[in-house]
């Protein structure tokens, strides 16, 4: 007989209706991921090379990344990260000096090391690279820096190569493209072999160490005193808001301290 005040369970088996919505809306973000990962990840990208957007490769240049194993086709992104562990380049040390670079000269103005500043040729092939590697590295390197130049030109206004511009337009053009990449990359990250010294001299009664380093993280988008020569070289020329860059020379110091990529043991 039917027991009006027994209920029926439910079976553990079966979905239940909350489930199934629980379910759907987790399908539902699975599918949106990749795309929202993907925009997520080139906006971030194209502000660490200074650029309003990442273009997108034409058909020859993935065809040159197949032929040459990555190295010289395919996006600039692409690009970069092959030559960066091909040449072994530290990764934070490579997009802060790109801003030492000078997109205002047209042409494929950089034809070997030489041509770099010094600031930039220094850093692009780390110290474990093979010798024998060497040549090539830097063909593709010197190919990838005036193609990303040219790049820089095309999206800040500055079409065509060879194209002539007034003193302040260019002064303008180059300042604000460089301030763009020195505040979306941080001259300082948090390395193993810095926090290991710190917490080593701390144990042995020395906190120095420990205190610059601890500073040191809280600006670790301080300017060098070369990264301000190159913002405040446009003062007096077109360029806004370089009079407002500041150098703290204490940041900088504790910075410096600790900028560098771990040492060869």
């Amino acid at each position: 007989l039917h027991d009006p005040e027994h209920t029926e369970e439910e079976d553990p088996q079966q979905p239940q209706s909350g489930d199934i919505q629980l379910h759907a809306d987790i399908e539902s973000a699975l599918e949106r991921y990749d795309s929202v990962f993907e925009n997520a990840f080139s906006d971030i990208f194209a502000k660490k090379l200074g650029l309003e957007y990442l273009p997108k490769p034409s058909k020859e240049q993935l065809r040159d990344n197949t032929d040459k194993g990555g190295g010289g086709g395919g996006s600039l992104l692409v690009r970069l990260f092959n030559l960066m562990q091909r040449s072994k380049t530290d990764f934070t040390m490579l997009f802060r000096k790109l801003a030492f670079l000078d997109p205002s000269k047209t042409g494929d103005v950089y034809k070997g090391l030489g041509d770099l500043p010094n600031d930039f040729a220094s850093i692009l092939l780390g110290e474990e690279i093979d010798d024998k590697q060497i040549p090539e590295a830097t063909s593709l390197w010197i190919r990838w820096i005036n193609d990303y130049l040219d790049e820089v030109r095309h999206q800040r206004g500055q079409h065509q190569r060879g194209q002539h511009h007034s003193d302040t337009h260019s002064d303008s053009f180059v300042q604000e493209w460089r301030k763009a990449l020195l505040q979306n990359n941080p001259r300082l990250v948090l390395r193993n072999y810095a926090a290991q010294r710190a917490i080593m001299e701390a144990e042995n009664g020395n906190y120095h160490a420990l205190q610059t380093l601890y500073a040191a993280i809280q600006t670790p988008f301080a300017l060098s005193v070369d990264e301000a020569a190159l913002l405040h070289g446009a003062e007096g020329h077109g360029s806004e808001g370089c009079s407002e860059i500041k150098l703290d020379r204490t940041a900088d110091e504790n910075v410096a301290e600790f900028e560098d990529p771990a040492p060869q043991w």
